[in-house]
């Protein structure tokens, strides 16, 4: 669940951030959009340590 939630937090946190900065003018469309596709491949990249959890519990 903790990997779960820094994903969220990642990923509202950079869109957040993006959307200030468009309303700035700082980032254009193009940009911003990159800047989605990279938050999207941080989130999967940080997601596959879920791929090493074993579950220790109720099997």
């Amino acid at each position: 669940m903790q990997t779960i939630n820094i994903n969220i937090i990642i990923s509202l946190g950079l869109n957040f951030i993006a959307i200030i900065l468009a309303m700035l003018g700082i980032l254009d469309p193009i940009t911003g959009a990159l800047v989605h596709n990279v938050g999207s491949v941080l989130v999967v990249i940080y997601s596959s340590l879920l791929l090493k959890w074993k579950s220790g519990g109720i099997s």
